[in-house]
Formats: C-alpha cells, structure tokens, sequence
C-alpha cells in the first residue's frame, strides 16, 4: 500500500512541537510495516540543512488571492520505500 502523510514539521526534519513527533514516527512505523510512505513537508531551511541532494523537481504555480504563487516540487529517497516530498516557495517557508 502507498500511505502519505502530509505535515507542517517532522521529525527529525523540523520541529516546533508534537505534531512533528507523530508524523516522523508515523512515517517510520507505516513504512516498517511494509508500506511505501511519502512524506510532505515544507522545505523550511531547517530542513534544508538536513536534506541534501534533493532531486530538483516540477515548477508549479497556484493562483492565490489573484497572484500567481511559484514554488516547485522536490523529492528524496532516503530509504527502500520511504520518500519525502518537499515543497518549497520562500515566500512562505522562510
């Protein structure tokens, strides 16, 4: 089965409080289990200092308040079966 997780922080990628303690953990154990998991976080630059060589991936770009937002889409493996998904737009993230 593929499952996501889609957080604002996670351990031990960013953390601010108890939310990022849970997804971490529930993107390990789901994984662990035999699933094939995808993390979405935010590409925060505390998580920019803990991810590296990051596949640079898609451009996007989303209306929001009449304005044209871009950001793009990164991606890593960083283990059979576990992914993270990172979205980054400094804008917002930093």
């Amino acid at each position: 089965m593929r499952i996501g997780i889609v957080a604002s922080e996670a351990t031990p990628f960013s953390k601010t409080g108890g939310l990022a303690d849970v997804s971490g953990s529930l993107f390990k154990v789901f994984n662990k289990l035999g699933n094939e998991t995808y993390l979405f976080l935010p590409y925060y630059k505390e998580t920019r200092s803990k991810i590296n060589d990051v596949n640079k991936g898609s451009k996007i770009s989303i209306k929001i308040g009449g304005k044209n937002i871009e950001g793009r889409i990164l991606s890593k493996e960083i283990s059979k079966g576990m992914n993270i998904i990172l979205i980054e737009q400094n804008g917002y993230f930093d």
